[in-house]
């Protein structure tokens, strides 16, 4: 089947990004011819990842099975499309290339995910050319977006003319009620990981040599955190919590991976200045998705820390990304109950639980457990966080693959 996705892709960071690169590479290892449309290349830093020239090759890749993924990316040249009032026209680019893919290859399905312009893109190149759409929403885009005066409307229309729509059983009730068919929906599983995710041993200098950090210690323990930074991600209360620590004589070291726009940048480099912890903390900018590995089995135990976030049906993949790899994880209560079975995680056996983030007596408690724990009861409960995984990779092999939603939509093409 030949597939254009018109969506977010390396560079830009997070969890949509990180999806739509692994399915992709997916389904081109099954044979499929996946063209992607992306204005990847010009997202900007913070929200850019740090790309090494090897890391360029690996967005595209042709497989053994005849399969392959070729890239399409927006021109970045604005200069020579500046017009008034000016703006980065995102959806006239992205929809404008789609079309010239879909002309060239003979494309059978289109596949875009995050509505924002994304799916507006698919909308516009599907309504040109009569090739169906399957459209994925996430978060932010159905949680927040949609709600908008100036959005709704537009929003509205892409979402009852795709095909299918990609959802999920908690936001399903609310799309119906906003008129658009049950029929169209479809609950969109998550693939399982791809196999890079394990419990094998990483060499750490395959982490230290992409980084170029020499003050990091390898026989020092470890805390890492990745995503992107925020409020409701125990960001500020991680890092006031570390200078507490140290102040009390723990020797270990924090990786923080993932920078954001200020003020809240500024805030975070002001603490670890007023705290000087600059030989405690260490701030990376968002790395490749498959560098993510090696950075969670350099560190000895990691942290997913969100909690209070506003859109409640968020379901971000860090939580089984980590113990996908075997690693021991200090988790907010919060992000606990939003995964598959959470009531096999206990914690001090498959994981570390805060219940309150905003606590800092309960935090401080719960990273002075960790730290005193020896490096063997923490890769024991890292283990057992790999067992419980293995139960959610079961569940999601037993779900509808999304490629028999795409192969539904061209069988029943108008």
């Amino acid at each position: 089947m030949k597939i254009c996705f018109i969506g977010k892709f390396p560079p830009i960071p997070g969890g949509v990004s990180s999806e739509n690169y692994w399915f992709a590479h997916e389904l081109a290892e099954a044979g499929h011819e996946i063209h992607v449309v992306t204005n990847a290349n010009e997202a900007f830093y913070p929200y850019r990842m740090k790309m090494l020239a090897t890391d360029w090759h690996d967005c595209e890749k042709s497989y053994v099975s005849g399969g392959f993924v070729k890239v399409h990316w927006t021109n970045d040249d604005i200069k020579k499309q500046y017009h008034v009032p000016n703006h980065n026209a995102f959806v006239t680019k992205l929809s404008s290339k789609a079309l010239k893919v879909i002309r060239e290859n003979a494309i059978d399905v289109i596949f875009g995910y995050y509505i924002e312009p994304y799916g507006i893109a698919s909308y516009i190149a599907s309504l040109t050319t009569n090739v169906p759409y399957v459209i994925k929403h996430a978060g932010s885009d159905i949680g927040r977006l949609w709600k908008q005066d100036d959005f709704y409307e537009l929003y509205q229309i892409v979402l009852k003319r795709a095909k299918y729509v990609l959802t999920s059983k908690i936001v399903a009730k609310e799309i119906i009620n906003h008129g658009i068919k049950e029929e169209k929906l479809r609950l969109g599983v998550r693939s399982p990981l791809p196999k890079i995710f394990n419990t094998n041993k990483s060499n750490k200098d395959e982490f230290l040599s992409y980084v170029n950090i020499t003050a990091l210690i390898n026989n020092k323990k470890t805390i890492g955190i990745y995503g992107k930074p925020g409020m409701y991600k125990g960001t500020l209360e991680i890092i006031k919590a570390v200078a507490l620590l140290k102040r009390q004589g723990y020797d270990f070291q924090l990786i923080l991976v993932g920078m954001t726009e200020d003020p809240f940048q500024k805030r975070i480099e002001d603490l670890i200045k007023f705290y000087d912890l600059y030989d405690t903390i260490y701030q990376l900018p968002f790395l490749p998705n498959w560098r993510i590995p090696a950075f969670i089995k350099y560190c000895d135990v990691l942290c997913y820390l969100e909690n209070d976030f506003p859109i409640k049906f968020h379901m971000p993949i860090i939580f089984e990304e980590i113990v996908a790899c075997g690693k021991a994880l200090i988790c907010s209560a919060e992000i606990k109950s939003k995964q598959f079975n959470h009531k096999e995680l206990n914690d001090g056996e498959n994981c570390f639980i805060v219940n309150n983030v905003a606590n800092q007596i309960e935090l401080l408690e719960v990273l002075t457990k960790v730290l005193t724990l020896s490096h063997a009861k923490l890769i024991e409960v890292g283990l057992n966080a790999a067992s419980y995984y293995e139960s959610l990779n079961d569940y999601y092999k037993s779900k509808t693959n999304v490629i028999d939603i795409f192969h539904e939509a061209v069988e029943t093409r108008s």
